[in-house]
């Protein structure tokens, strides 16, 4: 199965143009408000900056996204880094790329062509990892088999979103969704019963 790729790790890329500078961050992120909060960072490192425009894609196979061309001319910035995460298979991640104005004006198809390849010298630093698809589901287990859940937990190297001890104990779990089947077998045969979550 052909899965999308994330950055295992930030990357930055470089480029310049008639004297503006385009600093371009690509970063692993899960969520809107993650990428958010690297954005703030990134106005507070780069407080000079003439524009901060960025592309996000979120999913597995980069179903949600966003574009922003902060302040550029409309279509320049933010489409032509959005384009290279497209052409890279990137999902789960959010390159900013950050302006520095130079003197010259360069135009709309400058503009495109220094945003595009400020975002493809920054991915071309990255290593990337597939994103696996996960699922969740909720786990119950009597208290006195928690240990069971728990090694199962180890093994399959499940996620614990959330749990509730008590006599009886509900865990919040996410796992690998092409395992999943096997995963709730295996909690089944410890008589730990299982359900979707909704």
């Amino acid at each position: 199965m052909t899965y999308a790729l994330t950055l295992s790790a930030a990357c930055e890329g470089l480029y310049q143009e008639k004297g503006s500078k385009f600093l371009a961050f690509a970063f692993p992120c899960r969520q809107e408000d993650e990428f958010g909060k690297r954005l703030a960072d990134l106005r507070q490192a780069h407080p000079k900056a003439r524009h901060h425009c960025y592309a996000w894609r979120l999913g597995e196979n980069g179903q949600q996204y966003r574009v922003n061309d902060d302040g550029e001319p409309s279509g320049t910035a933010g489409l032509p880094i959005y384009h290279q995460l497209q052409s890279f298979e990137v999902s789960d991640c959010g390159l900013i790329v950050v302006r520095y104005f130079g003197g010259t004006l360069l135009g709309v198809s400058g503009l495109i062509r220094a945003y595009k390849q400020a975002a493809q010298d920054a991915l071309k630093q990255g290593r990337f990892l597939p994103i696996v698809p996960k699922a969740e589901f909720v786990a119950v287990a009597e208290y006195a088999q928690v240990h069971r859940l728990m090694q199962a937990v180890q093994q399959h190297q499940l996620d614990i979103i959330s749990q509730e001890m008590g006599i009886s104990c509900r865990f919040h779990l996410r796992g690998e969704r092409d395992n999943l089947e096997a995963i709730r077998a295996q909690l089944h045969s410890f008589n730990i019963s299982t359900q979707d979550y909704d």
